[in-house]
């Protein structure tokens, strides 16, 4: 819930206003039912309410901004929106079928996309407007391209309304169609869910359809939230890292006093992930606090779980480091035992996703045992750096195979001349080790 940050938000918003401009147009080129439709962009239909557009605040300096400028964001109505609300609906329908035949003889993905925009806005206002029929009239579209697109959109709309006619709807699409549909219908499901009924609502929805592997998607989330009630109802039904995150950047203390006793019961391994919890909660208390009060509080933390679950634990830290800074992840390196922190630099040196972290938690070892995970990684990567050449006569070698062997072999590279590797340890590292 890869997945959300302002930025991202700032830069989809971007999207949408290309894609108004796009809609803007065609609105005013001059097609058959052109005339028609600009006159009735100029006068709203009586039965919908009115919409408007929120501006966008520039300050967002601390996280409270942040909150209110994500607020705000999610309240606004895209320009296209508020242009097809005007629209009558059998000129949308004509516009739906001649965008649709201009994607399908679009020369290329660029030229495609805005037409595919429109199509799936334009679907999920004739939803709003019509309900059961917009699905019906979208399923009868003879390009498959084109159905896909209206129907598809219509489910994920319906799943926030409807979740029952829209998982009947998602039920009867072609298997090999509903890859991110599935996802994207779940998400849309519990959006609704959450909005109408709140987290036992939600809950009901995944009982009653029998959903797997859900993440609660991301969210603005007031003053004053309910996280307890969130966590208590949703946790082990779906994935609340998302929720967590929010939860413990202004209350650490409450998120971590409401999980603790799930992560350290092993019988209920299914419900919680004790290393991704753990992690989820650590990086918002950096967020929350600098480094000077988050690592104490995280290595504490730690220091609560048996030697043996810390591994885990400091794994997962290990395999979502782009979420914590190259200080942050060092400051908490050194602040760990000798044990604890040669785990992590042992899990580090041999994923080699992020050459300078690696680098900065090694730096906080003793040599002998920088050496040693140098060495017990290149061994990791041994068949990666060394390309056969008598092998891949045979079987050469695919692209990913030479673009891997290159990235390791640069990983032990820049290795060499950052800790100024002597000729012996250099060979050390690379010697194969007795088996």
């Amino acid at each position: 819930m890869k997945r959300h940050t302002p930025v991202m938000h700032i830069a989809l918003l971007g999207m949408l206003c290309a894609v108004a401009a796009f809609l803007g147009r065609q609105l005013h080129s001059a097609s058959p039912s052109s005339a028609g439709i600009e006159n009735a962009l100029h006068h709203s239909r009586p039965d919908r309410p009115g919409r408007s557009a929120s501006s966008l605040s520039s300050q967002a300096h601390d996280l409270a901004a942040l909150q209110r400028l994500r607020e705000r964001q999610e309240q606004i109505q895209p320009a296209e929106s508020l242009q097809l609300a005007r629209i009558p609906t059998p000129a949308l329908r004509e516009m739906i079928h001649s965008h649709g035949a201009s994607l399908l003889s679009a020369a290329s993905d660029s030229e495609a996309a805005p037409h595919g925009e429109f199509l799936r806005l334009a679907a999920v206002e004739l939803y709003r407007r019509d309900g059961t029929e917009a699905y019906t009239w979208a399923a009868a579209t003879p390009s498959r391209a084109v159905r896909e697109i209206l129907s598809h959109s219509i489910i994920i709309a319906a799943a926030a309304d409807e979740p029952l006619l829209a998982k009947k709807w998602l039920d009867h699409c072609v298997p090999e169609t509903t890859g991110s549909l599935t996802y994207e219908f779940e998400e849309s499901l519990i959006k609704g869910a959450l909005k109408r009924g709140g987290p036992k609502e939600a809950a009901r929805l995944i009982g009653l359809l029998d959903l797997k592997d859900l993440r609660l998607p991301a969210s603005h989330y007031p003053d004053g939230y309910d996280f307890k009630g969130l966590y208590s109802a949703l946790a082990g039904k779906a994935d609340l890292s998302s929720a967590l995150g929010h939860w413990a950047m202004r209350d650490p203390d409450g998120a971590w006093a409401a999980v603790r006793e799930d992560l350290h019961d092993k019988s209920l391994t299914e419900k919680v992930d004790a290393g991704k919890t753990f992690t989820t909660i650590l990086q918002a208390r950096l967020l929350h606090n600098d480094a000077a009060e988050g690592i104490p509080w995280g290595t504490a933390r730690l220091a609560e779980f048996p030697p043996e679950d810390r591994p885990g634990i400091l794994k997962d830290i290990a395999s979502t480091t782009g979420r914590l800074s190259s200080y942050s992840l060092t400051a908490f390196a050194v602040a760990l035992s000798p044990t604890d922190r040669n785990t992590l630099a042992g899990v580090l040196v041999k994923q080699h996703h992020n050459r300078e972290r690696t680098y900065a938690v090694l730096e906080t070892l003793p040599r002998a045992d920088m050496l040693l995970h140098l060495a017990n990684s290149y061994d990791v990567h041994r068949s990666r750096i060394d390309l056969a050449p008598a092998a891949a006569v045979n079987n050469p070698p695919t692209s990913r195979h030479v673009r891997s062997s290159a990235e390791a072999s640069r990983f032990f590279a820049d290795a060499e001349k950052r800790f100024s590797l002597t000729p012996e340890e250099i060979t050390r590292m690379k010697a194969a080790p007795d088996r």
